[in-house]
């Protein structure tokens, strides 16, 4: 690892896969007498740079230093929901303002917003709780959306991830004339769009 990770350019992002599986933490155990994340934060010098895809297996103490370390958290809710693996702790990483970024790791869905709304499911399922990831400011689906923007665009090295100077002019527009988000208000609409029966809500991206 430590040889692959000195012939990438000092700003180049670095992804890996880590603690997916309940299996994987036992393996890594037997190998390294560490559990992947403890491993990674003790020899490979996690930093904003890294991306951590999965991290599904997490104590709390690697939930609050994998935040502390700068890397973004790569979740990839449907997968994981799909092969079973687990529930990343979602709730507690962000209290600990940790980044996260969301993505398909397998080809059962590549749908952004199934993503999102995968994401918030599996915290209320594990917490017995609603609207787990909404903050103070904003409805749940703002939040979630603006986090995973911000988080992957800090994952690809990108200057994206927000409307401000000096970004990439990504847009993606909404489709309003879909039943499920028309005549929403503008601060419920990506709720609509995420948690609504909308099956196609973008009409055109920019």
């Amino acid at each position: 690892l430590a040889a692959v990770v000195a012939h990438a350019p000092r700003d180049a992002p670095i992804h890996i896969h880590a603690a997916e599986q309940a299996n994987e933490v036992a393996a890594c155990v037997a190998w390294s007498g560490a559990r992947p994340i403890e491993w990674l934060l003790g020899h490979a010098g996690l930093d904003a740079r890294w991306c951590v895809v999965h991290a599904t297996h997490m104590t709390a103490e690697e939930t609050r230093r994998l935040a502390a370390s700068g890397a973004v958290a790569g979740i990839a809710p449907t997968t994981e929901a799909d092969l079973g693996d687990g529930t990343f702790a979602a709730r507690a990483y962000v209290d600990a303002h940790g980044a996260f970024g969301i993505g398909s790791d397998s080809n059962t869905s590549i749908d952004p917003f199934a993503e999102l709304r995968q994401l918030e499911w599996s915290q209320r399922l594990a917490r017995q709780a609603r609207n787990v990831l909404a903050t103070a400011e904003v409805p749940v689906g703002q939040a979630l959306y603006a986090a995973a923007a911000r988080g992957g665009a800090r994952a690809q090295a990108r200057p994206a991830g927000a409307i401000a100077p000096g970004r990439r002019a990504d847009f993606v527009v909404l489709d309003t004339a879909d039943a499920a988000l028309a005549s929403q208000p503008v601060d419920v609409m990506l709720d609509a769009a995420i948690f609504g029966p909308c099956r196609r809500p973008v009409r055109d991206v920019m």
